[in-house]
């Protein structure tokens, strides 16, 4: 693999102090972290060559490769130490790339106006959290419908990581809620954020003013399926010019006409036991209790309001696992587990309950927000069960992994695994930063070849019918789509003695089911064959 254009640069032969930080930092990381220079150069897709150099001083770190490098290494500190690097550079004032020229029109400060219109993916909580001190009253932010995607996309690229807008609108709006990544603590930001979604949306562009500065705009053509290594060296143009601003301006107007701003609701539900239920090993029973809107309530004060009661969101749990590689060890069943970017932890597959998963719509597709106003009156009035049923569940998962992964999981392939008590209600947060719990449902998800063995002989029989064209791939294509993304995610595989060891960072979930419920756990992964050495 080689390196992006304009990933990196070399300013000097001499190298400087700064230079010289950035490497001792990033090889005293990726030593700590087992990584060799090879596998952390995939991991942020560039060269071993670019990475040995690095870590020699021999060159410069750029803005488009350090936030990549800081998420990888937990090392956030790396893009303030290059933008210091590079803001004293006599040579180069600002990066010309997509990226790193969004950051440096939206670190100005006194933002009078941010308009941002995405019409493929870029990392757009990253701008909010560069702007976060001088953010305007409003800033007003854009995504294509889902079918709107979808033509900008065209045919997809099995290598090129999925872009999911309702990932996107999803982690947005979860930075916004109280203790999240725009509001670490119980203030507001002193900035409303308006998202909307639209079928017009034609190209990406950021529009910023500020009283010295005037207004931007920063536009760039679409990028359909453009893999990550490329991602950061887009071209972009930037233009003062009033007419072309007026221009975007009425084009954003045409956007947002008629539309209400989106919002994000998590299903609240309250657990009790299945009194049906016979048996030593008793069921959560989950019914809807109302509807948690993330960004105006107060998540402290509600987890305040419910500690003594089972209330908490509502979230489906998906164990994945199948034959996965390991550095230096056997092929061997393993446990896949996503890495959270906000923690840095390790955690199961998880999504929350929506309105779309409690009514049985949406099956074809990600979830749109756009419908989401409606389950605001949907607080239970006069059926005071309200069951939430496992297939509310599933179908959060499905809808999930679609989103995130692309991955199209049929029903049957999610089976259930039953919880003990005792995670019937996990808490978020601790000691005095208690945020509300989650109440999941847990479920299992085989990506092994004989967990689908007459799905695979069903595809040998068809490749293998006169005039069929055969294939590589046998199994069932979510399989291999599902693989590619996990690992384009920065997943990682997990054995059971991965899982004991107490330095792997995990959520609070799999600590608590490492800690307290560690016969339960283990004997899962037992059940599951999950590799034990």
């Amino acid at each position: 693999m080689t390196a992006a254009i304009g990933e990196a640069g070399e300013r000097g032969s001499e190298p400087t102090s700064t230079r010289v930080h950035i490497a001792a930092l990033i090889r005293e990381a990726r030593v700590a972290s087992g990584m060799s220079q090879a596998r952390l150069g995939d991991r942020v897709s560039v060269s071993r060559y670019v990475i040995n150099r690095l870590e020699g001083g021999a060159q410069d770190l750029t803005l488009e490769l350090a936030p990549r490098l800081g998420e990888v290494l937990n090392l956030p500190e790396l893009e303030e130490l290059t933008r210091g690097q590079f803001q004293s550079s006599t040579r180069v004032r600002y990066a010309t790339t997509r990226d790193a020229r969004l950051r440096e029109l939206v670190s100005a400060p006194g933002l009078d106006k941010l308009v941002i219109v995405a019409a493929d993916e870029f990392d757009i909580l990253g701008l909010l959290e560069k702007a976060l001190i001088d953010l305007p009253p409003t800033v007003t932010i854009v995504f294509p419908t889902h079918a709107r995607q979808q033509q900008l996309r065209g045919p997809a690229d099995p290598k090129a990581t999925t872009w999911a807008v309702q990932n996107q609108i999803t982690r947005i709006f979860e930075a916004l809620a109280s203790g999240g990544r725009l509001r670490p603590d119980e203030g507001p930001i002193g900035s409303e954020i308006k998202l909307y979604e639209s079928d017009h949306v034609r190209q990406s562009f950021v529009v910023v003013a500020t009283a010295e500065g005037g207004t931007q705009c920063a536009a760039w053509p679409i990028m359909p399926n453009v893999r990550p290594e490329s991602t950061e060296s887009i071209p972009v143009t930037v233009s003062s010019d009033t007419s072309f601003i007026q221009v975007i301006d009425d084009h954003v107007s045409e956007l947002q006409s008629g539309k209400e701003p989106l919002t994000h609701l998590k299903a609240v539900v309250v657990v009790g036991q299945d009194r049906q239920k016979t048996g030593d090993t008793p069921t959560a029973l989950h019914r809807l209790s109302s509807y948690f809107h993330l960004g105006v309530d107060d998540e402290r004060a509600a987890a305040r309001s419910g500690q003594k009661s089972r209330f908490g969101f509502g979230v489906s749990l998906v164990l994945i696992h199948g034959y996965a590689s390991q550095s230096g060890r056997p092929l061997a069943r393993r446990i896949l587990l996503p890495r959270d970017p906000k923690s840095g932890s390790y955690q199961l597959f998880s999504t929350h309950i929506s309105d779309e998963d409690l009514e049985g719509t949406g099956e074809q597709g990600p979830r749109s927000t756009s419908t989401a106003g409606a389950a605001q009156r949907k607080f239970i009035t006069s059926d005071k069960r309200a069951i939430v049923t496992p297939e509310a569940f599933i179908r959060a998962a499905r809808h999930g992994l679609l989103d995130e992964f692309g991955a199209d999981v049929p029903v049957e392939a999610f089976q259930p695994v039953e919880l003990p008590e005792s995670l019937w209600i996990v808490e978020k947060g601790q000691n005095d930063d208690r945020l509300m719990p989650v109440l999941p449902r847990l479920f299992h998800l085989d990506l092994s070849p004989q967990a689908h063995e007459e799905e695979i002989a069903r595809r040998r029989r068809e490749n293998s019918a006169p005039g069929s064209i055969g294939g590589d791939q046998e199994g069932p294509p979510w399989v291999g789509i599902l693989e590619t993304n996990l690992e384009a995610a920065g997943s990682l595989a997990f054995g059971q003695q991965d899982l004991r060891n107490p330095t792997v960072r995990l959520n609070n979930f799999l600590r608590t089911a490492r800690t307290q419920t560690e016969d339960w756990f283990f004997s899962v992964l037992n059940d599951l064959e999950i590799e034990k050495d």
